[in-house]
């Protein structure tokens, strides 16, 4: 028979468990597109230019749905297919280039942060894999978020 003493700790805990489940479902969302990641890594090798891996928005206000487009460049001798963009948090909605991009080509990796409810300094990255050397790449970003008055 359990006692009131032992049912709080064990509904706290059930209730912690849900939230973190809850919360790597949202990310993992994001991780499908029309070329899955097995089948990427069957594609020729090629190399990618990433014009900038880090982007810092400053100061946004808490509410406030932040943008950027991280773009790059295939350097290498193959059309560069991206596989999987996958973000580490549910507040972060990613787009990228869903077509091959040939050699020389731009391709983009556009992030969106919505700030709701996240006051304070945020650091946040979304890996990208494809058919390149190194077979991932991690985009990361930053704001300092100012609450709501």
């Amino acid at each position: 028979m359990m006692t009131k003493r032992m049912r709080y700790p064990l509904l706290a805990s059930f209730l912690c468990a849900l939230l973190l489940a809850a919360g790597c479902k949202e990310a993992e969302s994001y991780k499908g597109t029309d070329t899955s990641a097995d089948e990427t890594a069957k594609q020729p090798i090629t190399t990618v230019r990433f014009d900038q891996t880090l982007h810092d928005f400053g100061e946004i206000p808490e509410g406030q749905i932040a943008t950027h487009r991280f773009e790059f460049t295939n350097t290498g001798k193959y059309p560069l297919q991206i596989g999987r963009v996958q973000p580490t948090c549910g507040c972060t909605t990613p787009d990228w280039s869903k077509k091959p991009i040939p050699p020389g080509k731009k391709g983009y990796v556009e992030v969106k942060f919505d700030s709701n409810g996240r006051p304070g300094a945020a650091t946040k990255t979304v890996r990208v894999v494809a058919n390149t050397d190194p077979q991932e790449t991690v985009l990361t970003f930053k704001a300092s978020v100012t609450g709501k008055p």
